[in-house]
């Protein structure tokens, strides 16, 4: 199930920002613990990163950092590798970017771009992919694809036929705007919106087969 943001919000303000640490000397106020640190999750739910175990966590440290610019809370693991990364782009003193790491590398990431306290947009990285999801109404489920790879989009009709989730095909499909911008003959242009047209009913289809991710298989 997908985990709506005002949650971890609450928590970052409540645990982190709430000892104000951007509008003070670092050295004013006390860092929060790793432990509260790691409670915070991704909001989408398909995210493979690195979380310590409870014996781990005593190795850790979280200190304030300056990252391109920003400020930032930051874990380390025991030999030094980020864990967790939450940083203040804007220097308003409101977390706005949560990054999560696996193996020392930024693997998801997900961003309040328009500083309003809830994330409206969500980004795989290096060996997660390269995936940039855009959630307009701020509910934690993805509207459409900013950016996405030939295989990515190939893993998402996948997962999309075995659970049966139009939407979740459908927002892979080309909006009519996009159809325009693509500056195609007239007569190719039709045809595509024709298929465009179609393809929803042809998941629906598909995906009522069961061929895909069924017992039978």
């Amino acid at each position: 199930m997908f985990r709506r943001l005002f949650d971890q919000v609450a928590l970052v303000r409540g645990v982190i920002l709430g000892f104000c640490w951007l509008a003070l000397p670092l050295n004013t106020w006390a860092a929060p613990s790793v432990a509260d640190a790691l409670k915070l999750r991704p909001v989408q739910s398909n995210v493979e990163y690195d979380t310590p175990t409870e014996a781990q966590v005593g190795d850790c440290t979280i200190m304030a950092e300056k990252v391109n610019g920003a400020t930032a809370w930051v874990v380390r693991g025991q030999n030094g590798s980020i864990v967790r990364q939450f940083a203040d782009s804007d220097s308003d003193h409101v977390v706005d970017t949560w990054s999560y790491y696996r193996d020392g590398l930024e693997i998801y990431r997900d961003v309040d771009a328009n500083f309003n306290g809830k994330a409206d947009q969500y980004r795989w990285f290096h060996t997660a992919g390269m995936r940039w999801g855009i959630d307009r109404n701020e509910d934690g489920k993805i509207d459409s694809w900013q950016l996405i790879s030939a295989e990515e989009v190939a893993e998402e009709v996948v997962e999309a036929v075995r659970t049966n989730d139009a939407a979740r095909f459908e927002r892979l499909l080309l909006s009519h705007a996009e159809l325009k911008k693509l500056g195609v003959s007239s007569k190719l242009g039709k045809q595509l919106a024709g298929r465009l047209q179609a393809a929803p009913k042809s998941f629906r289809k598909l995906a009522a087969s069961k061929k895909i991710g069924s017992d039978a298989e």
